[in-house]
């Protein structure tokens, strides 16, 4: 798997919307801004932590993908890696017994 670069763009773009959106309400009730926008600060931020959240998650998720799928390989070492040099052979690292391993 490859990081899927557009979707965290896409994420990372709507967080920043929220964010700069956040922070210009803000700014305007430091400034005394109308009772509308002190009811409207509140939902910002929330919708803020909502997208870097979202964020967060997706790049968690991708990246323990990654190694997930980095860590199922036959170690260098193996009897899979032995050609040209010599015959390959059957699994002789630890692949086998993770991939039988419940965990």
């Amino acid at each position: 798997m490859q990081i899927d670069k557009s979707k965290l763009a896409s994420l990372a773009a709507d967080c920043h919307v929220k964010q700069t959106s956040m922070q210009s309400l803000h700014m305007q009730l430091q400034k005394g801004g109308t009772p509308e926008m002190a009811g409207l600060y509140p939902i910002a931020k929330v919708e803020y932590q909502r997208a870097k959240n979202l964020l967060d998650l997706e790049v968690k998720t991708q990246s323990v993908t990654i190694i997930k799928q980095t860590s199922q390989a036959h170690a260098s070492d193996c009897a899979v890696h032995n050609a040209p040099a010599l015959p390959v052979g059957p699994c002789d690292c630890d692949l086998s017994v993770r991939e039988s391993d419940p965990a």
